[in-house]
């Protein structure tokens, strides 16, 4: 039976057909393969982004003073940015009024501002 032609023929056709489907399955787990590297990859990636979650939930006492202290600096901040808009007015005021003390606008008649150094008829 092994000399038979026939028999070899038939063979060597079943052989083909098993190559082909395995060079099928070697193709389709070479694209699987490639495909479950990329999601490793994107695993990896989220693992890196979810570090800072998992130190927040591993040191939860910490990371609250972290914040608390964060949200009393940003408090402190406020309020002198508050208290120095706040002088820089009072001082504005302060100045505006020596200024009138020592420059007071004089007006004429006709409501028009007077200098009285500007035009001397004294000295002519």
């Amino acid at each position: 039976m092994t000399n038979n032609q026939d028999y070899r023929l038939y063979l060597e056709k079943s052989f083909e057909i098993l190559n082909d489907k395995l060079d099928r399955i070697e193709t389709q787990v070479t694209k699987t393969n490639l495909r479950v590297d990329r999601l490793e990859g994107c695993v990896g990636d989220i693992n890196k982004e979810l570090e800072e979650y998992r130190m927040i939930k591993k040191y939860p006492k910490t990371m609250l003073i972290l914040i608390s202290v964060f949200v009393v600096g940003i408090i402190i901040s406020a309020v002198n940015t508050i208290q120095s808009i706040k002088s820089r007015d009072r001082q504005t005021q302060i100045i505006d009024q020596i200024n009138e003390l020592k420059y007071p606008e004089l007006f004429n008649p006709r409501g028009e501002p007077y200098d009285p150094f500007a035009k001397d008829s004294i000295s002519k």
